[in-house]
């Protein structure tokens, strides 16, 4: 269902009408430019998050079986579980609210505006 937004009261001239059209437009479409870049710093944060608690998580298991020191294996550990931990929030958490900024930006770029007297 399309959004309306109607205004009441003294009668606008066309240009008026028009360059109400045109900022509203314009600060929605500038919203949704800053959206899509939030979407794609959240998808290389992701993945860098992800590589590096994957790589971390590597380096401990390679190191448990022959390595004595057993502080930096929990450090690896736990860093690298933080890591995946993070890259999973930013893919289910942080993206999700992107998107639904993103819709509703969308459906509002696209409303009607109506004027009335």
């Amino acid at each position: 269902m399309p959004i309306t937004l109607c205004f009441t009261g003294r009668q606008l001239t066309e240009a008026e009408q028009n360059t109400i059209r045109r900022l509203i437009a314009e600060h929605y479409f500038g919203q949704m430019q800053d959206l899509a870049w939030d979407q794609r710093s959240n998808r290389h944060k992701m993945w860098g998050l992800l590589g590096f608690g994957i790589a971390l998580i590597t380096v401990y298991f390679l190191l448990a079986v022959n390595f004595d020191n057993l502080v930096l294996l929990e450090i690896l550990s736990i860093i690298g579980s933080f890591s995946v931990w993070e890259a999973a929030d930013c893919f289910l958490l942080e993206r999700r609210e992107i998107r639904k900024q993103l819709i509703c930006n969308r459906q509002l770029l696209d409303m009607n505006i109506l004027y009335k007297n």
